[in-house]
């Protein structure tokens, strides 16, 4: 009966998460063509902006004495000094937030990938930096990321499913510390096998609650804050790749999820 319940829950989320992805790329795509254009005249701005202060010093040197110091009356009553340097820290910010809105946007296309019903091979350093760029806004204050990346190869898998394993963690890993914290991430090669450690220096999860951790509905959250059904998905993902989904923990010593799926999948 676990084994259904397990199964039709997968089933609906995995039509949930086609639903989102159709939805996501049809938004990111109409963000991107606007923000295109912004980041894309920042570049110009800062050069007419530079223009236009080469222009008011060639008049300030060739002005008459007497239209000089009224052309100079009139840049200290429109604070021309401060305002030159504000515009170029406008414009400078304005850049800096396309930039910004361009990064999550290429974040959200690759994490609800329309191409999850389908094999592909993909390099899985790129969807767990896709899921933390999502993610950022929830660790950014409190949390230092660490990575080690030493697998870089690619790996056949349903990558949409894959990033929403990334994502499930990574989040529990958050919301596991309290102040400030750590959460570590590696990537390696193991006998043919793509590994993934996750690990947090959060509060840990006791001894007698680390066998329950994966069953469908079992929380340790406050009513409201968690379904108890994130890591149960998340652990038959993982199986469906062929893999293992594992976990050491201790009770205030943190968490550390291991995840094992093979570069390339038996074909049936």
């Amino acid at each position: 009966l676990d084994q259904l319940k397990s199964a039709q829950i997968q089933l609906v989320q995995s039509e949930k998460m086609t639903s989102l992805g159709q939805l996501v790329a049809g938004i990111a795509h109409e963000i991107n063509n606007p923000i295109g254009a912004i980041y894309a005249n920042v570049s110009p701005l800062k050069e007419y902006v530079s223009d236009l202060q080469e222009a008011v010093d060639k008049a300030q040197s060739l002005l008459p004495e007497q239209e000089l110091a009224s052309f100079s009356l009139f840049l200290d009553e429109i604070d021309y000094d401060f305002l030159q340097e504000d515009l170029v820290n406008l414009l400078t910010s304005q850049q800096q937030a396309a930039e910004r809105i361009k990064k999550i946007v290429l974040s959200l296309r690759n994490f609800s990938r329309l191409d999850q019903g389908e094999l592909k091979q993909v390099y899985l350093e790129e969807g767990i930096d896709s899921t933390l760029q999502l993610l950022h806004h929830e660790y950014k204050l409190h949390i230092t990321i660490e990575k080690d990346y030493q697998l870089n190869q690619l790996v056949e898998c349903y990558a949409s499913e894959l990033n929403q394993v990334f994502m499930n963690i990574l989040a529990n890993a958050i919301q596991a510390i309290a102040d400030k914290g750590v959460i570590r991430i590696h990537t390696y090669l193991n006998d043919a096998q793509a590994v993934v450690e996750i690990s947090d220096n959060g509060c840990g999860i006791p001894d007698n609650l680390k066998s329950r951790i994966f069953e469908p509905f079992f929380t340790t959250k406050e009513i409201g804050k968690g379904t108890g059904l994130g890591l149960s998905i998340s652990y038959g993902i993982i199986q469906k790749h062929e893999g293992s989904l594992s976990i050491d923990a201790a009770p205030n010593q943190g968490t550390r999820f291991i995840i094992r799926i093979p570069l390339l999948l038996t074909k049936n």
